[in-house]
């Protein structure tokens, strides 16, 4: 299998190898965001780690509406049928702490299942595609999808050195 990610992207049949590229390195994100994030001691789940109050709790679910609506927003301006953002398991949202972890993480591997279908037809014309973000960014659906991978890199960063700051 020649993927960093470990999943084999040949059975998406992706319509071009960018779009596999960055079907694979989304993947490998998901997967070190769902490692660690896994790894967070229960009792650091909702311990605030800056001025705002922002926890692991708050930025895990971040980070899956983010990967979620970053891929609608690319797949819509491309033409192309979108996820429903009504299907995410981070709707209905538990009390306890230690099950709303596991909604961000279930919600994490629904993601990995669902999303290298949709992006799968994107050919290189669909990622060349321009527009404009909620934030008011002029971009193409490859580059938010690039932004995409980034950010869960970010949110990683963010957790591994904010959360043991005392």
């Amino acid at each position: 299998m020649n993927s960093i990610s470990g999943m084999d992207l040949k059975i998406f049949n992706c319509a071009s190898g960018e779009i596999e590229a960055l079907t694979d390195l989304w993947l490998k994100g998901m997967n070190d965001f769902i490692d660690y994030y896994s790894s967070i001691p229960e009792e650091l789940l909702a311990r605030p780690i800056d001025k705002e109050g922002e926890t692991a709790i708050s930025v895990g679910k971040h980070v899956m509406a983010a990967a979620l609506g970053h891929f609608r927003w690319s797949l819509d301006l491309a033409g192309l049928p979108v996820p429903d953002k009504n299907s995410s398991l981070l709707i209905n949202e538990a009390k306890e702490q230690s099950n709303i972890r596991q909604n961000i993480l279930d919600e994490g591997e629904r993601l990995k299942k669902i999303i290298p279908g949709f992006i799968s037809p994107m050919t290189n014309d669909h990622l060349s595609n321009q527009g404009t973000t909620s934030w008011g960014e002029h971009m193409s659906s490859e580059g938010m999808i690039e932004h995409t991978i980034v950010h869960i890199y970010r949110h990683i960063r963010q957790l591994k050195v904010r959360l043991y700051q005392s």
